[in-house]
This record gives structure tokens, sequence and C-alpha cells, in this order.
């Protein structure tokens, strides 16, 4: 692609904007170095399985930013959805699954017979 993006872009002739530069930047130092860090340091604390179940939470923190910063509705699915991701990290994290299993199964029973 790079041989492509010379032929018909021409991008040494391109200026960008300044903030296109700092959003560049701050995403170097960030997103990606400091967020290098603090994986690898979580690895070696919590193990990889816990490290692992952080991306699992990415969507509730994108829905959560959008409803706080860009105004965007706080729906009865997304609600669902985020309570059903917190469940699974929940059960993930929890040291005897086979309990957390027989937990959750009881809870949906109790909820279906009322």
């Amino acid at each position: 692609m790079i041989p492509l993006c010379f032929f018909f872009e021409s991008p040494l002739s391109s200026k960008p904007a300044t903030g296109a530069i700092v959003a560049l930047l701050l995403n170097a130092i960030a997103a990606t170095a400091i967020g290098f860090v603090i994986y690898f340091r979580l690895i070696r604390t919590i193990g990889s399985t816990s490290t692992a179940s952080v991306g699992y939470l990415k969507p509730a923190v994108a829905v959560l930013i959008g409803c706080a910063f860009m105004g965007e509705p706080l729906t009865w699915t997304a609600i669902v959805g985020l309570a059903a991701i917190l469940l699974g990290v929940g059960i993930i994290h929890q040291t005897d699954s086979s309990r957390s299993l027989a937990w959750f199964t009881s809870r949906i029973k109790m909820s279906i017979a009322h």
C-alpha cells in the first residue's frame, strides 16, 4: 500500500494540522507507551487471565464515555449489556467457578419462578 500511497496521494507534500500532530503524539505516549507499562505490570501482579478480562470492559467504558461526553442515550439494552459484561467479568474472577455458576443459575431460576 505504501508505494500506491506515494503514487496517488503524494504524502510528502501534505501539511498535517497541529491538532493532528498533537493527537498522534498523545496517542503514542498515553495510549501506547503508558498502556503497555500498565499492561505488563498487571500481568506480573494479577496474572494473565485477570489482565485479559479487562478487555471485556472496553465496550462498557466506550458506552459510558459516549453517554457522558457525547450526549448519547443510555438505553435499556445498553444497561442490560453492561450488566452482562460485569457479571461475566465477575464470574471469571471467582476463585471457584463452579460455585459462581451454581449461584448464577440459582438466581435465574428464582427470577423465572417469580
